[in-house]
């Protein structure tokens, strides 16, 4: 793919965006030079504001209160790609009660994410989501999170396309929706060496859910490209899953308890 026709997929107008791999050279380039912590702050700091502008604090279920440029959004994706931690803040951004954190935080966690502090603030974060119930404020920035993913997926290339699809998955999850199937699938077909999107399928086989999914209708793998091939008739914390996942001639072999995996509480490795 040549950095034309990755410009011409913007559809914004932004002729001159960046592409996604001179993009990943320049975070690679400030890693080397003044190592992980700034690249992460260079690459991640600006798209990071425009996103949380653009997935709201309102609740209404409405639009995006921004939109976010060709330029960001791809911005955004290679970030995620190069360095998992930011994935992981966009999951937090989205599904941990926003009066636990705020941009600063989300973007120190991103930049020093193997810090004590950073570790424990993670975990309190994801043990949040997993264990509360009232999360109805939430839902529109899922809402609006999810759509915009979908936008960034749909203008990066391949291989910046799997981990927008990933953060989508997990918070379908979440939600206890069955969609969270597809974005799984359209990961792995995108990248399968996506470490995310499996950790999600052996959530939704093993039937571990958040609180405030547990009662829904999580959907029929089958009818997602994903056929389950065996499974531990035992089911523990060194359950066996595999999977087939159609399409990409992919086998997936999974073993252990998939809330270790998500950093969850009573997760075992």
């Amino acid at each position: 793919m040549t950095e034309a026709t990755e410009r011409e997929r913007g559809g914004d107008g932004t002729a001159t965006a960046p592409t996604c791999d001179r993009i990943a050279a320049e975070f690679r380039q400030i890693r080397l030079e003044r190592g992980y912590a700034q690249a992460v702050r260079s690459v991640f700091a600006e798209p990071l504001d425009h996103w949380l502008a653009a997935i709201g604090d309102n609740t209404d279920g409405g639009p995006a209160a921004t939109t976010m440029t060709t330029a960001t959004m791809r911005r955004l994706a290679t970030a995620m790609k190069l360095a998992l931690p930011i994935r992981d803040a966009i999951v937090v951004s989205m599904v941990a009660d926003p009066a636990m954190w705020n941009r600063d935080l989300l973007l120190d966690v991103a930049a020093h994410p193997r810090g004590c502090a950073q570790v424990n603030t993670m975990r309190e974060l994801l043990a949040d989501a997993f264990a509360a119930t009232d999360v109805a404020g939430r839902m529109p920035r899922c809402d609006r999170g999810v759509r915009l993913l979908d936008r960034i997926a749909d203008t990066v290339m391949r291989p910046y396309v799997d981990e927008p699809y990933a953060v989508a998955a997990y918070v379908a999850w979440w939600r206890g929706e069955a969609e969270a199937w597809r974005y799984v699938w359209r990961s792995l077909v995108a990248n399968r060496g996506n470490t995310l999107a499996p950790i999600v399928m052996q959530a939704l086989i093993c039937g571990v859910y958040p609180k405030n999914a547990e009662h829904a209708d999580h959907g029929d793998p089958g009818a997602h490209h994903c056929r389950i091939l065996r499974r531990d008739p035992n089911p523990g914390e060194h359950e066996s899953v595999a999977v087939s996942v159609l399409d990409t001639g992919l086998e997936i072999c999974m073993v252990g308890d998939p809330r270790a995996a998500m950093g969850v509480p009573g997760g075992r490795g």
